[in-house]
């Protein structure tokens, strides 16, 4: 067994034949093929001697009073396939009574080509006789069951095999007997004018010795442009490729712009599918061919095959069609090197071969009479053969005297069958025709005795078709005569039929209207129940709708509560702010995890209930979703507050310590953003710039924060000194080196101008600039304190814990940033 597959004895077992995942319907998961893990314990194929095991398995259906489905195999956009017990070869002791049975989903199945394509993918596979093609047995139906039979294989599908060996590929002995296998398997459907018209990893199987099948031909398409499969016998009335079955990563730049079918396009597949066998990944990362061609994309050379192999690999991987192989076994030969002088070789085979021939003539001829003496022994014993089992099946439908058009019918069609095979015994069809007869009279007279003389009519004209005429004109006369009674008879049971009819008239008027009463007030109260349950029905759907999880406002809930609103107002009148409490609940729920999806709710609900002013003050806090402390181990993790439908807030981090928790600004605020709060209210500040924003009192300060939780709805508010201290010490985390804060030395001088805000390390809170560059105002009880340091503070001074009285008085040096309670 190749290296490749020690990996995959615990394989599911899968057959072939199922479809992938290109039909509508299925959820596209590239082009793998879907698969159910296998529930057996053992993989190996189910031999005579485990049949009792097999049947300890509960059969999840019984097709044709002979397959038990025991396991669900696979699943793909056009069936299911199954793992199943052949009851007839468990009756003849066969060694593997299991087989895979295909099953045409529900689904699929009402797509008018269907069950034609089941049909031929039947027919075509059984036409496929080769080892490295999946075997196909029947295709059948039970009642509307549509079914196909086929081989039962133990291995796995190729593209599982190539996913666990992603950007590594096959050993290459491996890889080479794969492309071969699956090469000879496309060359022989091409030679019987079939192209596979999807080919891909999902659809060829590797077993476990390491030999790969080719299976699915259910879209296979014939060659010629009308579409004949031909040797079949069998016109194709479809076209296989408007069931949308091709997987665009294999299909050829000519198939995905609607071309004629060619065996071409199966080489560009199969150049693909090796290119993965080699490197264990697509030679255009799963690009369809049309838009890699419009990307100029070309493959990547692969090292591990020759100067030639990859000279004929990339020539399979041609866009154009002319540029390809034009058939496989070219393709084949140029990569594996047979080139002409094995053909030299297989013609002097041929000549030789003639030579000895011509050498043995004199012999053939001594031998002819003899050959012609046994062939003709061969004939007539044939002949007697089929002339003894027509005789037998003719006497055995006689026993079996089932008297029903198809039996007559089926006796007449094997007489016509034994006259020619026996044309001068004519006592058979005399005795068959005699028997015929006389059942017809025996089973006439039957009914005649019952009362039964219309069908009783049909059986002596039976008869009489079949010969015995004067016995069915006896027992005809014994009819006519009864009927002639009967008509009598029923004349009297007529008259006095009509007049009970009469009688019986008045009393089911009576009882009519008495019933039209009753139900007309039956009805009454029927609507009216109906009513109260309708509304029963649509109020709980209504409340029913805004469930949390998977809480649909715009399409579910809408379409319901919009429905209560129009049918029945006093009652949404009354459910109204119940409603409006579910999606506040909801909205409070989801905010702390998926703020997003919170602000969304909202939006929708505000759109549906638009007078409620419940719903206007709720406020989505988009810093709930953070932990505390996480700003400082990634920028992603802050948060902000929107102002507008575009306008943010400045961005915050999250900060807590025992019961406290809170955000602050991670930056200070920046001239840019109070900028933004002066256009709006005319303060009258213009810079622009993402230095800190100084030269403004801290009544200005206060004036912004203010202006921010208006727009917001959140409270802003200046930091305390302990909470100011707490997110600029992050727990004694190492101060920045690099502050912005006074220094002159060998020529480095800092300190003199401010920085941009976000100019800086963060601490493990995610804070920039807490010490240094502008020193900020905090609350220190009723006390206002610059905290931090500032550019001119020497470094030795410029510290966490520098603090000093500050009147609030405009200056250059002090700026400030903000807390805003979670």
């Amino acid at each position: 067994m190749p290296d490749d597959l020690n990996k995959s004895e615990d394989r599911t077992i899968v057959v072939g034949g199922f479809d992938s995942d290109n039909v509508a319907g299925v959820s596209h998961v590239g082009d793998a093929t879907v698969l159910v893990s296998s529930l057996a314990s053992d993989p190996a194929p189910v031999a005579a001697s485990s049949v009792a095991a097999v049947d300890e398995e509960p059969t999840l259906a019984l097709l044709q009073n002979r397959f038990e489905l025991k396991q669900l195999l696979g699943a793909g956009g056009m069936g299911a396939v199954y793992r199943a017990l052949d009851r007839r070869k468990v009756e003849a002791s066969d060694r593997e009574p299991m087989v895979a049975i295909k099953v045409l989903n529900s689904d699929f199945k009402d797509h008018p080509q269907a069950i034609v394509s089941l049909q031929r993918e039947a027919r075509k596979s059984q036409q496929l006789a080769h080892p490295n093609i999946v075997n196909v047995y029947d295709f059948d139906r039970d009642d509307d069951v549509v079914y196909m039979t086929m081989e039962y294989m133990d291995g796995a599908p190729l593209d599982e095999l190539i996913r666990e060996k992603s950007g590594i590929g096959f050993e290459l002995e491996a890889a080479k007997t794969i492309l071969s296998n699956i090469s000879s398997a496309l060359d022989y459907a091409h030679k019987k004018n079939i192209i596979h018209s999807d080919f891909k990893p999902g659809n060829i199987f590797v077993l476990k010795d390491g030999s790969a099948k080719v299976f699915d031909f259910g879209i296979a398409r014939a060659v010629s442009s009308q579409n004949v499969v031909q040797g079949t016998g069998v016109t194709t009335l479809f076209d296989a490729a408007s069931l949308g079955a091709l997987t665009p990563a294999y299909a050829s730049y000519e198939m995905l712009s609607g071309g004629e079918p060619s065996p071409s396009d199966d080489i560009y597949a199969l150049a693909c599918v090796a290119y993965e066998l080699f490197s264990g990944r697509h030679p255009f990362n799963k690009v369809a061919a049309d838009k890699a061609k419009e990307q100029g994309l070309k493959p990547d050379r692969l090292k591990n095959l020759s100067r030639r192999e990859w000279k004929v690999l990339a020539k399979g991987l041609s866009f154009q069609h002319g540029d390809r192989y034009h058939s496989v076994a070219d393709f084949s030969d140029s990569f594996y090197g047979r080139g002409r002088w094995q053909v030299v070789a297989v013609v002097s085979a041929i000549v030789l071969s003639l030579s000895l021939s011509a050498s043995g003539y004199y012999q053939y001829v001594n031998t002819v009479d003899e050959e012609v003496l046994r062939e003709d022994i061969a004939a007539d014993m044939s002949l007697k053969f089929e002339r003894d089992r027509v005789s037998k099946e003719l006497r055995d439908l006689i026993k079996s005297n089932l008297l029903t058009d198809a039996w007559d019918s089926e006796i007449k069609q094997l007489l016509a069958e034994y006259g020619e095979l026996a044309p001068l015994d004519t006592a058979l069809a005399l005795e068959i025709q005699s028997a015929l007869a006389a059942a017809y009279l025996v089973e006439a007279n039957g009914l005649i005795d019952r009362g039964s003389l219309m069908t009783a009519e049909r059986y002596i004209s039976k008869a009489e078709s079949w010969g015995d005429t004067v016995n069915a004109h006896a027992i005809r006369n014994q009819l006519d005569e009864l009927q002639s009674a009967e008509v009598i008879r029923v004349a009297e049971q007529q008259r006095i039929a009509q007049q009970n009819m009469l009688e019986a008239e008045l009393i089911k008027q009576k009882k009519e209207e008495q019933a039209r009463v009753r139900a007309a007030r039956d009805q009454q109260i029927a609507q009216q129940k109906a009513a109260a349950m309708e509304r029963k029905k649509t109020i709980a759907a209504a409340g029913q709708s805004l469930t949390c999880n998977g809480l649909d406002i715009q399409n579910n809930a809408s379409t319901k509560i919009t429905l209560l609103k129009q049918r029945y107002p006093d009652a949404y009148k009354s459910a109204e702010a119940g409603f409006i409490e579910k999606i506040l609940d909801c909205v409070d729920k989801q905010q702390v995890t998926r703020p997003s999806e919170a602000e969304m709710v909202k939006r929708q609900a505000m759109a549906l209930f638009p007078m409620s002013t419940a719903l206007a003050k709720q406020t989505i806090d988009y810093c709930l979703r953070l932990k505390p402390g996480s700003g400082g181990r990634s920028n992603r993790n802050i948060c902000k507050d929107r102002i507008t439908s575009s306008l943010y807030s400045p961005v915050m981090v999250s900060v807590a310590e025992n019961d406290r928790r809170f955000a602050i600004g991670k930056y200070e605020v920046s001239e840019r953003e109070f900028s933004i709060y002066c256009r709006d209210t005319g303060c009258g500040h213009s810079a622009s710039s993402n230095k800190p924003v100084t030269n403004i009192s801290i009544e200005e300060a206060r004036g912004y924060l203010g202006w921010l939780s208006r727009k917001t709805g959140f409270s802003y508010r200046l930091p305390n000194y302990a909470d100011w201290y707490l997110s600029a010490s992050a727990a004694n985390s190492k101060i920045d080196a690099d502050r912005n804060c006074y220094l002159r030395y060998a020529g480095i001088e800092k300190g003199n101008v401010l920085v941009d805000v976000s100019t800086g390390k963060k601490n493990r809170f995610g804070l920039v600039n807490a010490v240094g560059n502008a020193q900020e105002w905090v609350m220190d009880g009723d006390s206002v304190v610059a905290a931090g340091g500032n550019r001119r503070d020497a470094m030795s001074e410029c510290l966490v814990t520098t603090m000093r009285p500050h009147s609030g008085q405009a200056d250059s040096l002090t700026g400030f940033r903000f807390i805003r309670d979670i």
